[in-house]
């Protein structure tokens, strides 16, 4: 007969009740803790059923509000106004008097305007937002300047001109720095605008008052700006000689 091993061999039944002793001195293991609704458990690194994972500040969202100077690509009728605006510029004639570039420029801008000041207005509002913008190139830009100083020559020695003269100048201006379009023509043209129709508005205020020291001023800023090209330094440089000249000061 095969001799008993194991337990029974160490003692029969007494071995038995030595080894189920030895079973329940062992440690035992709590049952691992669910975590409560609403919260999270303590060590568990994540979240409740339910909850939403913290996953920290958003994305940036690049849209269009991200990148203002982004273009938006024009649509076929804002190409067809371009083209239909390039296309007066080019078709701009020459002109010799004020009163000649008043009805040029009305005749362009489609005014139908009789008197100095509703045409003042109507010219120099189309030359200044739509007609300089429009050029092509430095023969139709100056062209356009062209007419705008005889047109300043022409009214600015009325106060109620000048000032209606003035605050157009001021207005595109104010314009051109909300709309932040610091391209090298666009401050070429500026500059020009500065020179040629401030500096001709200057001329016509009486010499050495606060107006024309103000003009007088700004034009002397512009020309000291690093980004002034040698086109509008000249251009300035043309203006404040008479200006300087009148300064008592």
């Amino acid at each position: 007969r095969t001799p008993a091993v194991g337990s029974w061999a160490k003692g029969g039944p007494q071995g038995l009740a030595a080894t189920a002793t030895s079973l329940q001195s062992q440690p035992k293991f709590a049952p691992v803790q669910r975590p409560k609704a609403g919260g999270v458990a303590a060590g568990a690194g994540r979240p409740a059923l339910g909850l939403k994972r913290d996953l920290g500040p958003s994305a940036p969202v690049f849209d269009a509000e991200a990148f203002p100077e982004a273009e938006r690509p024009k649509t076929a009728a804002e190409k067809a106004e371009e083209a239909a605006r390039a296309k007066a510029a080019r078709g701009f004639p020459e002109v010799s008097s004020c009163q000649e570039a008043l009805t040029a420029l009305c005749d362009t801008a489609g005014a139908s305007e009789s008197t100095d000041a509703g045409r003042l207005v109507a010219g120099l509002t189309w030359l200044l937002n739509s007609g300089l913008s429009a050029a092509s190139g430095p023969e139709d830009r100056d062209r356009l300047l062209r007419a705008g100083v005889l047109v300043v020559e022409g009214l600015a020695s009325e106060e109620k001109h000048a000032a209606k003269i003035q605050e157009l100048l001021e207005g595109y201006f104010a314009e051109q720095q909300q709309k932040g379009k610091n391209t090298p023509q666009m401050l070429e043209t500026n500059g020009l605008v500065d020179a040629c129709l401030f500096g001709s508005l200057a001329k016509q205020l009486e010499a050495a008052s606060a107006k024309q020291a103000a003009i007088r001023l700004r034009l002397i800023r512009r020309l000291q700006k690093p980004t002034t090209g040698p086109v509008v330094q000249k251009a300035l440089a043309d203006a404040l000689v008479p200006l300087l000249a009148a300064d008592t000061d």
